[in-house]
């Protein structure tokens, strides 16, 4: 952290203390410029690259595929459990 004087300031009891120094604040402040300046070009390449239609119809492909798996059909569970215990017996 760097000590501040001003042209009055001739004694340490009247120094200001600064977090950071000029450049480092405009240094700080490009590389968030930066980072943000990346972040919305990516956005930009990932919505150009995108098919909206698939996104538009995402919400109907997921009921559908819930309402499928909802409820369960349980005759398939007996033929489940049974492979499941063929394969404990068969473990080494």
């Amino acid at each position: 952290m760097p000590l501040h004087f001003t042209s009055s300031e001739k004694t340490l009891s009247q120094a200001q203390w600064k977090l950071r120094t000029t450049t480092q604040q405009w240094l700080i402040w490009l590389g968030w410029l930066a980072g943000v300046s990346l972040f919305l070009l990516c956005w930009k390449v990932i919505s150009d690259n995108t098919m909206w239609v698939f996104v538009q119809d995402a919400p109907k492909q997921g009921a559908d595929l819930i309402s499928r798996m909802l409820p369960p059909d349980w005759t398939y569970s007996n033929r489940l459990w049974k492979a499941f215990g063929i394969r404990l017996i068969s473990l080494p």
